[in-house]
């Protein structure tokens, strides 16, 4: 009984009351929805445009100011969302979500992992093609349309996802803020890798 009763203090000191976390899913979701109106206006755009003027400038701008160290950077970047590594590391959060008691949210998690059924039915219907290499440099050919490229969303949906448990869930800490913050790099770098 005493080791319950620890564990639920431990809990109790972490995890915020019931009220804060049902209004910060509220605003959590209400981004959520107008993240999601944006990106159905850009699939509809990106159907009927094969290449934006701006997607070119700064894929060129970005590909111009390189390094070997920013070159690695990117290269690790983009190794996360390649299969198996991206499963294991979703494998491995999701399973740490379980063991800590987060069950219904580790559930809800294998969901925004498993985003890469919605990407390719996205990708079938836009069709948008990749860029050539003679417009941008390509460090490999990939057989598949380029949108919604599915590094990104993977990152967007899944990091978002533990975002949003680590803003819910979480009161406010160094490690809340931490957690948040990586997640929020590697999402907002696995575009330009």
């Amino acid at each position: 009984m005493a080791k319950a009763t620890n564990k639920t203090n431990k809990t109790q000191k972490v995890i915020v009351a019931r009220p804060t976390r049902h209004r910060r899913a509220a605003l959590f979701q209400t981004y959520v929805l107008i993240g999601s109106s944006i990106f159905v206006g850009l699939a509809v755009a990106a159907h009927f445009v094969p290449y934006f003027s701006i997607d070119l400038t700064l894929t060129r701008a970005l590909q111009s100011n390189h390094g070997a160290l920013a070159d690695q950077l990117m290269g690790a970047e983009s190794w996360m969302g390649f299969p198996p590594q991206a499963g294991v590391i979703a494998g491995v959060v999701l399973l740490g979500l379980f063991v800590s008691g987060l069950r219904w949210e580790a559930v809800a998690g294998l969901c925004a992992a498993c985003n890469a059924v919605a990407g390719t039915l996205i990708k079938l219907m836009v069709e948008r093609p990749r860029p050539d290499a003679d417009l941008v440099h390509v460090v490999s050919q990939m057989n598949t349309t380029g949108f919604p490229s599915g590094h990104v969303l993977e990152a967007t949906a899944f990091g978002g996802y533990l975002i949003f448990l680590s803003y819910t869930l979480l009161k406010p800490s160094w490690y809340r803020t931490a957690i948040t913050s990586f997640l929020g790099v590697i999402i907002v770098c696995m575009g330009p890798s």
